[in-house]
């Protein structure tokens, strides 16, 4: 949700374009960033910037959820004690070092198992760039926020280490990245959100699936909006069931948080 200029629209189906144009405009533009082969490597794919990626390789995530209708268990409010004790408790495995990656004045390079990508660093003057975050030691992820500088817009990619596969986590209703994803408990969810910061329309969750493949698999389980709020906190209770912090959107606005816990369908 991870410095691409080239995205080649048979990359998205048919039925996402429409809504493509009017809200994830900003995260496709980058898309690209992993691309064709530059170099030949033993057993292994070399990927650059500005060029395409291969259609297996990348997977777009949260198109879907931002479109989820379905009825979902209703929000059970909570304390804001509560909620503390949620956040107290929670506690997310990742590794925010740099010992996995390699770093050179111009590039972040992330090896998987099938392909090495390579991300403009934050320390060039290009258009397009990107920020390590972190690596997920049990789901074996790097974590990569992937920036248009021009018009400031981002997109975190999840690269699976074992399959070569970059997840690209969408914002969709809004033009900045979503946070960090949070996996659940017991690794059966990864939930990632995101706040309008600019328009200031609401914020928006998008749940996934976690399911073992070659590596570890992603797919869209639901979507959760919230057109006059802004999420200030979440933790994972369990694997079914999360507790979220909503703030008003306006930043002066004193009205006070309200806590839930929300349930998975």
């Amino acid at each position: 949700m991870i410095s691409i200029t080239n995205i080649k629209i048979s990359l998205r189906s048919v039925m996402g374009l429409l809504m493509l144009a009017l809200a994830v405009w900003g995260c496709k533009g980058q898309s690209a960033h992993t691309a064709g082969s530059v170099n030949e490597m033993p057993a292994k794919a070399a990927i650059a910037p500005d060029e395409g990626a291969p259609d297996s390789l990348s997977v777009w995530l949260g198109l879907k959820n931002s479109n989820d209708t379905l009825p979902k268990p209703a929000p059970v409010a909570i304390t804001e004690a509560q909620f503390k004790k949620y956040a107290k408790n929670y506690h997310p495995d990742i590794d925010s070092t740099e010992s996995r990656i390699i770093r050179t004045p111009r590039e972040i390079q992330v090896e998987t198992a099938e392909q090495v990508i390579h991300f403009a660093a934050d320390t060039t003057d290009y258009g397009q760039f990107s920020y390590y975050k972190g690596y997920f030691p049990h789901l074996k992820a790097f974590i990569v926020d992937d920036v248009t500088a021009d018009n400031e817009l981002s997109c975190i990619v999840l690269i699976d280490s074992l399959s070569g596969k970059a997840y690209w986590l969408e914002a969709v209703i809004c033009d900045n990245s979503v946070e960090i994803p949070l996996p659940s408990p017991g690794y059966k969810y990864l939930l990632a959100y995101a706040n309008d910061l600019y328009r200031h329309s609401g914020s928006f969750i998008s749940i996934m699936k976690i399911s073992r493949g070659k590596g570890f698999e992603y797919t869209e389980h639901s979507g959760y909006t919230f057109n006059d709020k802004r999420v200030a906190g979440i933790a994972w209770i369990d694997d079914a069931n999360f507790a979220i912090k909503l703030v008003p959107q306006d930043e002066n606005d004193t009205t006070p948080a309200a806590y839930y816990k929300m349930r998975l369908r």
